[in-house]
Formats: C-alpha cells, sequence, structure tokens
C-alpha cells in the first residue's frame, strides 16, 4: 500500500470535509459525540497546567458532550469547544485541527477514521510512523516480487511455440 496518499493534499481536503460534515451532520442533530486525536497538533487557552497536560498521552480522546458540545464549533478548519480539566475542572478552549482527529465515536463505536496525516509546522507532512513504513517497505518488497513473477510469467509464455497467436506483432 501507497502510504504516501494520507499525506496527499488533495486526499487531505477530501478527509477535512468528510469530518465537517459529519460533524456538522451530530451538531445539527444535537448528537453528542467523542473524538479521538493527536496531542500535538492541540492548543489549550488558557494553557493548561504541567500537572493536567503531562497526564495525555499521544493520542487523546474527547467526549464532546453538556456544556463542552453546546460550545463546540468548527471554525477555520478547526474543531473549537470549552472544557474543564482536572479535579478543579480548570477551564481552557481546546482547539482541534481537524486532520488531527483520527476517530469520532458516538456511544463506543468508530463513525469516522481519519487516515489522513496532520501537517506540522516544522515540515509539509508528517513521517510515515515506523509501523506504517514496515508495511510500506513490505508492500514495495511484494511489488517486486510481483514484477518477477510477471516477468517469470510471460518467459514461460514465450517459451511455449504455440503461444505466439497471443502476443501483439509490431
Amino acid at each position: 500500500m501507497n502510504f504516501h496518499i494520507f499525506e496527499d493534499p488533495e486526499y487531505q481536503d477530501i478527509n477535512k470535509q468528510h469530518i465537517i460534515n459529519t460533524v456538522s451532520y451530530f451538531f445539527d442533530n444535537f448528537q453528542p459525540f467523542d473524538v479521538v486525536c493527536e496531542y500535538e497538533h492541540i492548543s489549550f487557552n488558557p494553557e493548561l497546567p504541567s500537572d493536567i497536560a503531562q497526564r495525555f498521552s499521544h493520542t487523546v480522546l474527547f467526549s464532546l458532550a453538556g456544556y463542552t458540545f453546546e460550545s463546540a464549533r468548527i471554525n477555520n478548519e478547526v474543531l473549537e469547544f470549552e472544557a474543564g480539566f482536572g479535579e478543579e475542572q480548570f477551564g481552557s478552549v481546546v482547539t482541534i485541527p481537524l486532520l488531527a482527529i483520527k476517530q469520532i465515536i458516538i456511544e463506543q463505536m468508530p463513525v469516522l477514521i481519519n487516515l489522513a496525516m496532520q501537517s506540522t509546522e516544522d515540515t509539509d507532512y508528517l513521517e510515515v510512523p515506523a509501523h506504517l513504513r514496515k508495511a510500506e517497505q513490505k508492500e514495495t518488497s511484494k511489488v517486486k516480487t510481483d514484477d518477477a513473477k510477471v516477468k517469470n510469467s510471460m518467459e514461460a509464455l514465450l517459451k511455449n511455440p504455440k503461444n505466439q497467436k497471443f502476443l501483439k506483432k509490431k
């Protein structure tokens, strides 16, 4: 599989539009939902206290229900909402770029999965994760193997003189 397709701007635009349409539909129908996203792309205003921020892992799940759902909106290709964190319910506006949203879930069922890569500020694309890179390398070696099989197949076909009728003449 060609994992670079997930970095393609056209594919990213398709996914952004799908996320916008899905979230807008849920807003219009008052359907609470959860989002799973990449922490590194999330911003908080005001910034979370360090004791709260350090609890987050690479992937974060936010439940948009109640006041959080009511405050949520899509604005300039980001999902924004207000949420409370920690025992003190420290209030902050959460901003998530749409492509950083990896899943949208309703009642523990994924209803949207986004494989497009969110760009970082330093690069035009994210590096393909190691586990995907390995899969891509396997795919590349499979293509080479498949090419060899085609070549061997063609050689076998050409060895039999009766198969000449299947070849195009120039």
